[in-house]
Parts: C-alpha cells; structure tokens; sequence
C-alpha cells in the first residue's frame, strides 16, 4: 500500500512513536460491508502510522453503537 518513497521515509525516520496510539473516526454513512471512499483516503496515513509503530484503531461512525451528539452525561456530576 505504502509507496516507495513512504517506506524509505519511513525506515530513515529516527523518531519513535511507539508508545503513541490514535484513533480514525470514518465517518462515512456506508455500513460495513460497502465500500468506503472515506475508508480508502485514511488508509495511506493509518499505514505510514502503523509502519512507524503507532498503534492504530479505526470506528466507522455509521456503525448503530456509537452514540451520537454531544454527550453530556459523561460527567455524572454536570447538571443543566
């Protein structure tokens, strides 16, 4: 996936980001399993960022189990 040029930048980084984690939110509005254009563009970056040791995550957001909106009840203690 990752081209010539991305896997020599990649082997000559002196960087390490190892201990880093990220999460791609897709927020495409195709279920799995159709395809994703969404999907298709993150996939270069998730690679490189894989490639460099960052533990990588990804949530399609058209997925049912993902609450949606501003989610104020996550502070028990926050009253409006």
């Amino acid at each position: 996936m990752l081209s010539e040029r991305d896997e020599q930048l990649c082997e000559e980084s002196h960087w390490d980001f190892g201990d880093l984690s990220a999460i791609y939110i897709n927020s495409t509005l195709k279920r799995s399993p159709a395809g994703s254009n969404t999907q298709g563009l993150a996939d270069h970056s998730l690679a490189i960022m894989q490639k460099l040791g960052v533990s990588v995550d990804v949530v399609r957001a058209a997925h049912p189990d993902l609450p949606w909106g501003a989610v104020l009840r996550v502070n028990p203690g926050y009253r409006m």
